[in-house]
């Protein structure tokens, strides 16, 4: 993937195009306000906990220049300045643009509607370090050189033996008896006879060659409680279940292999793992999925790879899966989900950096967390996939969402009567394409909280551009380009902006759900323009969020659509269409 890929939004400039359409929005934003009176003393001004506390925090240094190239670069890492640590990145993304606390309510408030909610009772049993949501530049930046340097310097091995054979079984003979090495495979096709064992110590060099099987063994490459191994340039074409299975294994780097066919899924990171890299990889076309991670997986990085047309309509077989699911055998990702409290599902992916990746076209969703926390998506395009471009959902927090392009997805194709069912929306019915009526957003937040969505182009997409469907907490939703999303609106169901959501509790208690408004969310400075039937939509009971230096532009209906009888905030934003129950002042 090219590294122009990386398309960075200037939020400035858009912003001038679009507000030459409206005189009056035009003196709304750029008119100069009057000086206050001068007054003969002020105030100490009260510094913010969360300020003094990060003014407490040690910031290590960050030095390293590396990272990942990108396809078609020579050579495996390439020196960028991308990734110095910044004097900014030290300080609160909330005072770096001058937001409010995202503790809003007051005690008794608080008491009554955020007190007994799971994801909060989660964040308290994990012992999570909040305190770093709010310098998440800096932690994602951390992490990524944390772990590049560390799986480098882990395979760097300097002998090297060549393998001529070609069936899997004579190469698992010889990576049984090899131990830091490169082993070179010099045939241009292997027999897939049985699983490829990749033992510690070890990096195979693949050099494009075509791994097929008449049967279908399990896995086509398994990497088992190993440490300091690599598989680079490895096509892997058919004859298996699951393609690269690694479980319990650390300082890995699965880098430039092509995955398709495999029966189920394409790549999976099971049960406890550590720095586990997944680079430059083409994973496209599977049965049931695509790139899923499961257990309690830390400081890997998912880069550079294209994930496409991978089928599986379930949110488990999303294009990237981050899962908290309880797992009963970590050998299969095909458990059955137990419905538990939030606050029990302590293993989960956290602490990784997803970055420049394509994920286009897939069955399911682009990118699907369920139940981890603190992970950092950037600079990703995810577009053209059926259901949300990104959906966190299950107990998911602290995740960072950056530099993004999400467009097209959540036309609702491909859906059997079972998955609609199982997204509570069968009763909404068809379209004469065959597609659901209840289309999705770009991104969907869902018994979610702590989550920033930051400078993402967000446009086109059926449903909403950002919907928080239901149970969404302290979220903040900032600076992002959000356009003509709505597309999929037909007679029985239209999209929004950003909607905040209060869905009706089912029929049947879920129990590791809960089934609230959305409360103490900040949506600040975004430009919301195009086809939505309102910018911004309020449900019922949504409580104390705060719409602040929005610019809504065009829609159909009303720039904010409020439904809520409870108090929400609105501060200097501008428009050209009216409102619904809201005053923008």
């Amino acid at each position: 993937m090219e590294k122009n890929m990386k398309k960075k939004i200037v939020i400035a400039a858009v912003l001038v195009a679009y507000l030459g359409l409206s005189a009056a929005v035009v003196s709304g934003v750029f008119e100069k306000k009057e000086e206050p009176p001068a007054v003969a003393e002020e105030e100490p001004k009260e510094v913010d906990p969360i300020d003094a506390a990060l003014a407490e925090r040690t910031f290590e240094l960050v030095e390293n220049t590396l990272e990942y190239a990108a396809s078609g670069q020579s050579g495996l890492y390439l020196e960028t300045e991308d990734l110095l640590l910044l004097e900014e990145d030290k300080q609160s993304l909330l005072s770096r643009y001058q937001l409010p606390p995202l503790v809003r309510m007051d005690e008794k408030d608080a008491a009554e509607k955020m007190s007994n909610l799971q994801v909060f009772q989660r964040i308290e049993a994990l012992g999570a370090d909040m305190l770093s949501f709010y310098t998440p530049e800096y932690y994602w930046k951390k992490i990524y050189n944390d772990s590049i340097t560390t799986v480098k310097d882990a395979i760097s091995f300097e002998e090297h033996v060549t393998f001529s054979g070609t069936r899997a079984s004579e190469l698992n003979a010889l990576l049984q008896t090899s131990a830091n090495v490169v082993v070179d495979i010099a045939a241009k096709e292997i027999l897939l006879d049985e699983t490829i064992r990749v033992p510690s110590n070890v990096s195979i060099e693949g050099n494009g060659v075509i791994v097929n099987g008449e049967a279908n063994v399990p896995y086509a490459v398994l990497l088992e409680n190993a440490e300091n191994a690599a598989v680079k340039g490895m096509r892997l074409l058919g004859g298996f279940e699951q393609g690269i299975y690694i479980i319990r294994s650390n300082k890995v780097l699965i880098y430039g292999n092509e995955i398709t066919n495999a029966v189920h899924k394409a790549l999976c990171v099971m049960d406890d793992n550590q720095y586990v890299n997944l680079v430059g990889n083409s994973i496209h076309e599977n049965g049931n999925g695509s790139i899923f991670l499961n257990g309690e997986i830390t400081n890997c990085i998912i880069q550079h790879n294209a994930v496409y047309q991978n089928r599986g309509t379930r949110n488990l077989t999303a294009g990237i899966v981050f899962s908290s699911m309880i797992v009963e055998d970590p050998y299969t990702p095909y458990n059955e989900f137990l419905d538990e409290y939030l606050y029990d599902l302590k293993k989960t992916p956290n602490h990784n950096v997803v970055m420049d990746n394509l994920i286009q076209g897939n069955y399911s969703s682009g990118f699907y967390s369920d139940g981890a926390y603190l992970n950092y998506v950037i600079d990703n395009v995810i577009e053209d996939n059926e259901k949300e471009g990104m959906c966190l959902d299950y107990g998911t927090f602290g995740t960072y969402v950056s530099g993004n392009t999400i467009q097209r997805n959540g036309e609702r194709n491909r859906q059997t009567d079972e998955d609609l069912e199982a997204d509570f929306i069968l009763g909404a019915g068809r379209l004469p394409d065959g597609s659901s009526t209840a289309k999705l957003p770009g991104i969907s937040i869902d018994n979610s909280a702590y989550n920033i969505v930051y400078n993402n182009n967000i446009n086109e997409n059926s449903g909403s551009g950002v919907k928080m469907v239901r149970s969404g907490y302290r979220n903040v939703i900032l600076s992002n380009l959000i356009t003509d999303n709505n597309a999929g609106q037909n007679e029985a169901y239209h999209g929004f902006g950003i909607e905040l959501g209060h869905a009706s509790t089912p029929d049947e208690p879920v129990k590791g759900l809960d089934f609230t408004a959305d409360y103490e969310n900040i949506l600040a400075r975004n430009i919301i323009s195009g086809h939505h039937y309102s910018g911004i939509y309020i449900g019922e009971d949504c409580y104390c969020n705060d719409l602040i230096d929005n610019v809504i532009l065009d829609c159909t209906q009303f720039s904010v659509e409020n439904f809520s009888s409870y108090f929400n905030s609105a501060v200097g934003n501008n428009t050209n269409v009216g409102t619904l129950s809201f005053t923008l002042e």
